[in-house]
């Protein structure tokens, strides 16, 4: 499964594509990223000290394919906790 950064029309999630189905992204391994800062040093580096992450444990996430700006590849590890 693919690590992704996702922008919606609202916030950001991180995770893995579970699957990709007509209507919606789904995720596993999720956090909504509330506050990533500057985005290019976000995705380069992986995060900074006044990011705020929200890992939501073992729930799948799903994103409605019409809410979504854009998807990066994440090439860093996903967020347990937290931030």
């Amino acid at each position: 499964m693919e690590a992704v950064l996702v922008t919606t029309t609202a916030y950001a999630w991180l995770g893995k594509v579970e699957r990709e189905c007509e209507r919606y992204l789904h995720l596993t391994s999720a956090s909504r990223v509330f506050n990533d800062g500057r985005f290019g040093a976000f995705v380069r580096t992986g995060g900074h000290e006044n990011a705020e992450i929200e890992n939501v444990g073992e729930a799948r996430v799903r994103i409605p394919h019409t809410a979504v700006v854009d998807v990066v590849e994440w090439t860093h590890p996903l967020p347990t906790d937290d931030q």
